[in-house]
């Protein structure tokens, strides 16, 4: 199993000023895309295809935030396509509602962010024998100086006492079009808590397992 995440969002504290005018994103979100091995090469496919249809240029790596409406909705429409042709491709979604999160907590982001990996994707790591975690390359430990990978593997080996064999390799979202579905595949997911866009999550057939994390009358745990 390969899993690709990417987030959207910031991991700023400063919600003073408006989010877009110099002031933090009030959610953070994590996507995940979890592809079986074998089927790596179907999210590579539908990206060199969006491409070609927004013609864009494919030396220069488009985002998210700067792809036209258009775009976008076909990339909705692509993803939606590929799940009803791949049952075994499944994606998920965590997000945090920042303004909740308490204070002792904002002094290391590094471990937020490995917690919500963790409610994320470790239920769905500990069905395979090996997993091929693909994170984005920013560089996350959590204060103790354990890294995500270690955090997660010793999540699976100790507290869920399964034998999976867990293989984590950052890089260059400009280098894997896995993670450039995945910077899509977040951005959607946030358009519909941070800008109230839910048109694109709404997509026929699009199936995203969305957890919640500190949202207002929701313990602060992730919850469905």
């Amino acid at each position: 199993m390969h899993i690709y995440t990417d987030e959207s969002g910031d991991l700023g504290w400063n919600f003073e000023p408006p989010f877009g005018k110099r002031g933090a994103s009030r959610y953070l979100t994590i996507f995940a895309a979890c592809v079986p091995d074998e089927k790596c090469r179907q999210l590579d496919r539908l990206v060199r295809d969006m491409y070609t249809a927004s013609r864009w240029n494919t030396k220069h790596e488009r985002k998210w935030t700067d792809a036209s409406e258009p775009s976008r909705r076909h990339f909705a429409r692509e993803a939606a396509r590929l799940l009803s042709r791949h049952a075994d491709i499944s994606y998920r979604a965590i997000v945090v509602y920042k303004p909740n999160v308490e204070e002792y907590i904002r002094t290391d982001s590094d471990m937020l962010y490995n917690y919500m990996m963790k409610s994320m994707l470790l239920e769905e790591m500990a069905r395979h024998d090996t997993v091929h975690l693909i994170p984005d390359n920013r560089s996350v430990k959590v204060a103790s100086g354990n890294s995500l990978h270690e955090y997660l593997q010793t999540e699976l080996w100790l507290t869920l006492g399964v034998r999976t064999s867990l293989h984590t390799r950052s890089t260059d979202s400009g280098q894997c079009r896995g993670l450039q579905f995945a910077d899509f595949m977040a951005g959607a997911v946030n358009a519909k808590f941070e800008y109230g866009r839910s048109d694109y999550l709404d997509t026929p057939g699009l199936k995203v397992d969305i957890q919640r994390l500190y949202f207002p009358g929701l313990p602060h745990q992730a919850a469905a």
